[in-house]
């Protein structure tokens, strides 16, 4: 039977990139979803946006950050910069946090929704 969700929660992705660090494991961001345990959050979405058609996956509507120079050349401010180096490296350790993070959600707490831009 299906119900009407309570509570969605947005994560904007960012949280789940900084707080992995090398040597990166998926088990790293397992906190962010066991955090929501005995809480109302009844969907879980994951934004995969880094801002106009730019991605942190591969999308068939944009490019990831890679393709994209101009986060290089500046004018991002330096957080930014970090959240972006940082989703590099993890993706290039093979590592997804989305599937991670929806996958642990769907099995420790609730539903998830598609990830959204």
């Amino acid at each position: 039977m299906k119900t009407t969700p309570r509570l969605i929660l947005n994560d904007d992705g960012d949280a789940a990139i900084l707080l992995m660090k090398p040597p990166y494991k998926p088990e790293q961001i397992f906190p962010l979803i066991d955090s929501l345990e005995g809480t109302d959050v009844d969907v879980y979405l994951y934004g995969v946006n880094r801002g106009g058609d730019t991605y942190r996956h591969k999308t068939n509507i944009g490019g990831t950050i890679e393709d994209h120079s101009d986060w290089q050349r500046g004018g991002w401010g330096a957080s930014v910069k970090e959240v972006i180096e940082q989703g590099i490296a993890i993706r290039r350790a093979g590592i997804d946090p989305l599937s991670v993070l929806v996958q642990r959600a769907m099995k420790r707490v609730c539903r998830s929704g598609p990830p959204f831009a």
